[in-house]
């Protein structure tokens, strides 16, 4: 008795293909590894833009009112990208 006819299946991955899947990867470790980065900087803004607050609070007149704007702008700016 003869045994049954092995059934090979080939798939062909293409070399595009392995370049993507690679590019892939390298994106996803990336991302990983600038996550906590990211979020340092969203935190610093934040912080930079309420001392900027406070700061344009003692200085007074338009001065102060021209860096507390500035300050809320970077305030914001921070809290939207922790945010997202």
């Amino acid at each position: 008795m003869d045994p049954a006819p092995r059934r090979v299946i080939r798939i062909d991955v293409g070399p595009r293909t392995v370049l993507w899947t690679l590019a892939a990867i390298a994106a996803a470790w990336l991302f990983i590894q600038l996550w906590p980065v990211l979020i340092l900087i969203a935190v610093a803004l934040m912080i930079v833009g309420g001392a900027a607050l406070v700061v344009g609070a003692v200085i007074g007149d338009d001065a102060g009112t021209l860096v507390m704007l500035g300050g809320a702008a970077v305030g914001l700016y921070g809290l939207y990208l922790f945010l997202t």
